[in-house]
């Protein structure tokens, strides 16, 4: 037997035990663990149960790897039976051999268990820190950006400093670990999303997807033009789209009602439908796009329009009591108009594509919240529908925080140069300004509302709490509780 002497106590181990064998095991009896705080005890089974469910929602991610890396399929599910899971696993820490199945389960709980101490508070400072007033940003969620950092700083800081005295530690610790861990995740997150924004051609990534979202946005609105892009729409196939659909409506109502004549008294009686609406379409081509435009003698062809519009309805619901026929008829219109307003109050403006083709957001922005033009889109399209397309294009963002301000160019690496080169630009700084913006050349863009590549709220949360984590660790790498 070896025998050793450790802090004042001799320990023996066996004549064929390692110097390394012998120094884990001696580092094993160094004494006891310091006792456990009642919110530590109460933590561990947390995380683990939360690592364990990980681990199940992980497995197929394990599988797939495992097939991928060349093992057979059958191997693979043979695996799973609960003897051979018992047997590959009952050693895992501590061996050196693992089969495949050991092996990936060691790799997916690598990773898992640090991500369920990051979802589950460690230490009640931390708790307190992420449901502190505004804690996650929570309470300010539909403020904007800075509004919501300020949040999860502030909850953060009183949070973490509440708990913190609670449970005896000393002041400022709790303050210096929640409110400094909170500004270090904002500002992790906020130096790289505006560097990635700032890469070349990030500009035009940005552009394509703003259009994507006003476009579904608009197919939201107007249920013809979904699944049209924004182009689509201006040059044609917005149009055919409209007119297909009410087309399609006219007919039923037509089918409805039996093609029998409707009494249209401004138009001289009786006659057919698909008639009235004709005569319709060629009063409303007499009138202005806004009722601004409208001079004086044109007031009464405004007048006439509505009355026309009237007596088809009464005419309707004369054949058709049930009252169906009229409320389609007027569904068929609000859809039709309303469309066509989108297509030349918004769409076909001047200025929301620029001349290489790309779209431009802070033109958007603008022709939206003109106010002349918002009236009109507010009457023909609804209050409701009118904010969703705003808040798409403002990002979620309030129209009077913050518009969108785009560096010039298409965010090439060289379109600073070029322009430089062309006469522009040529003080002092113009030459290093344009180099600068070699790899960055969307530096100077700003956005409205959630700006690009913003990390979401979620996402957010947990980069604050993995650095409020880190700060306590750094603080005091023994404070557990």
């Amino acid at each position: 037997m070896k025998t050793v002497q450790f802090e004042g106590q001799t320990h023996q181990f066996p004549d064929d035990f390692s110097d390394t064998e012998i120094s884990a095991a001696l580092s094993g009896a160094a004494g006891p663990a310091p006792e456990k705080g009642l919110y530590q005890r109460i933590a561990e089974p947390v995380t683990r149960a939360v690592s364990r469910v990980a681990d199940v929602l992980t497995e197929p991610l394990v599988m797939a790897e495992r097939v991928r890396q060349g093992e057979p399929i059958g191997q693979v599910l043979d695996s799973y039976s609960a003897e051979a899971m018992r047997e590959q696993t009952k050693n895992l820490p501590q061996s050196d051999r693992f089969t495949p199945r050991a092996e990936q389960v060691a790799r997916s709980r690598a990773l898992v268990n640090p991500l369920a101490e990051v979802v589950v508070p460690q230490t009640p400072i931390e708790l307190g820190a992420m449901l502190g007033p505004g804690g996650g940003g929570v309470a300010a969620r539909g403020a904007g950006r800075g509004l919501q950092a300020l949040s999860r700083v502030t909850g953060g800081l009183v949070g973490g400093e509440a708990a913190g005295q609670a449970t005896g530690e000393p002041t400022g610790r709790g303050a210096a670990i929640g409110g400094g861990g909170a500004v270090a995740g904002e500002t992790v997150s906020a130096v790289g999303s505006k560097l990635l924004r700032s890469l070349p051609w990030m500009k035009g990534v940005i552009a394509k997807g703003d259009e994507r979202n006003l476009a579904r946005a608009v197919g939201d609105v107007s249920e013809p033009l979904a699944g049209l892009d924004l182009r689509a729409m201006v040059s044609g196939g917005g149009r055919k789209a409209l007119t297909a659909d009410r087309e399609g409506r006219i007919r039923a109502i037509e089918a409805a009602i039996g093609n029998q004549p409707i009494n249209v008294p401004s138009l001289g009686g009786p006659m057919p439908l698909r008639d009235a609406l004709d005569a319709l379409s060629k009063v409303g081509v007499r009138l202005g796009q806004h009722p601004a435009d409208r001079s004086v003698r044109q007031v009464p062809d405004a007048l006439d329009y509505k009355t026309i519009i009237g007596e088809i309805r009464t005419g309707l619901d004369a054949v058709d009591p049930t009252g169906g026929a009229s409320a389609a008829f007027s569904t068929a219109q609000d859809v039709y108009r309303g469309g066509k307003t989108l297509i030349r109050q918004v769409l076909a403006q001047e200025g929301l594509f620029t001349a290489d083709g790309q779209f431009n957001s802070a033109a958007a922005q603008k022709i939206l919240t003109n106010p002349r033009r918002a009236e009109l889109l507010r009457e023909r399209l609804g209050d409701e529908n009118y904010n969703a397309l705003v808040n798409v294009a403002f990002r979620g963002g309030s129209p009077a925080d913050r518009r969108d301000r785009l560096s010039q160019g298409a965010g090439g690496p060289f379109d600073a140069l070029k322009t430089w080169a062309r006469g522009s630009n040529t003080g002092f700084w113009g030459l290093p300004m344009a180099l600068g913006r070699v790899l960055a050349p969307n530096i100077g863009s700003q956005y409205a509302g959630r700006a690009p590549y913003t990390a979401p709220p979620a996402l957010q949360a947990i980069l604050d709490v993995t650095l409020q984590k880190a700060g306590g660790a750094a603080l005091d790498p023994a404070n557990r509780r």
